[in-house]
């Protein structure tokens, strides 16, 4: 039920998560073991982000299993941060003390979970917009400043054409003093 809640909430929002589970015990003799090996274990995968452990809840001595040395060294040995949602809103573990973060029921581990990738992507969008705005600015200036220099160009070029128009004026005026001279010889 723990697991189903928890994906139901993660399924509502479409976010994407890939889930992997691992079935263990989760009370009697067997269960402090089961839920170590399957902490240390999604601890070493390399597509796992983030390890939950999760149980619905139940009697105090049914939920015995996550007050364990056991439990608790996994948890705080894993290299991945361990978020826990054991039990109901009164209920409080040694695993929870040990965890990166705790919860007080699957659900809100989930929701927890949630927040933290919509915060996650709100961050990843103003990060976005900014280099846009960065590199907006950037293009803005560097149209500005070849448009400064296209209008220097401009009015030297202007200038030269200025300074050849005249000296050709004086050259053709002196050409044809010249040619009028070798003419009246």
């Amino acid at each position: 039920a723990a697991y189903a809640d928890f994906t139901a909430e993660l399924e509502k929002y479409d976010v994407g998560f890939c889930v992997h589970a691992c079935d263990v015990r989760v009370q009697g003799d067997d269960a402090p073991a089961m839920i170590a090996t399957a902490v240390e274990y999604f601890g070493l995968r390399d597509d796992v982000d983030v390890v939950v452990v999760i149980r619905g809840g139940g009697a105090q001595n049914d939920l015995a299993a996550f007050d364990t040395e056991e439990g608790a060294l996994a948890i705080a040995r894993c290299p991945k941060p361990v978020i826990t949602g054991i039990g109901h809103e009164v209920d409080h573990h040694i695993a929870d003390d040990v965890a990166f973060e705790h919860y007080k029921t699957p659900t809100a581990v989930a929701v927890a979970l949630l927040e933290k990738v919509w915060s996650y992507a709100e961050r990843a969008d103003a990060a976005w917009d900014g280099i846009v705005e960065a590199a907006v600015s950037v293009l803005d200036e560097s149209q500005a400043g070849l448009d400064r220099i296209a209008q220097r160009i401009s009015a030297d070029i202007g200038r030269a054409v200025e300074r050849s128009a005249v000296s050709l004026e004086a050259a053709a005026k002196q050409l044809g003093q010249r040619a009028g001279a070798l003419l009246t010889l």
